[in-house]
């Protein structure tokens, strides 16, 4: 099943904008808002359809791929960082939605499970 959704559609639905560290080559916070990946699952892709693994997939072919079930309550599909929109990366930004997968403890490096640039989310 594909299900397409705009930009537009994603500022209709329930926004969630919080503070968070993302931990990789170099540490920095930032607040984002956007869409909780959850939300979408539940309320707009409908968990009915029996998924267990969602892609994300950036326009550079870097992908994550993570059980739905191990999904974190506040993982965002993020369209703003400090109350700006996302910009493309042509223009040094990070593409006009990320993921944001919180740090769970100290020692985690979320980094790599923040995806930039994002183009497509696979649901299968």
């Amino acid at each position: 099943i594909a299900v397409n959704i705009t930009i537009n559609e994603l500022l209709e639905m329930e926004i969630f904008e919080k503070e968070y560290t993302i931990r990789g080559k170099t540490t920095y916070e930032a607040i984002f808002k956007g869409v909780k990946v959850n939300y979408l699952l539940q309320e707009i892709v409908s968990l009915a359809m029996g998924a267990s693994v969602i892609t994300f997939q950036a326009f550079d072919g870097y992908s994550l791929s993570l059980a739905i079930s191990a999904i974190a309550p506040e993982m965002l599909l993020a369209f703003a960082k400090d109350g700006a929109y996302l910009d493309k990366a042509e223009n040094g930004g990070m593409g006009y939605l990320s993921v944001i997968d919180p740090i769970k403890d100290e020692f985690d490096y979320n980094g790599p499970r923040c995806v930039k640039n994002i183009v497509e989310i696979i649901i299968s």
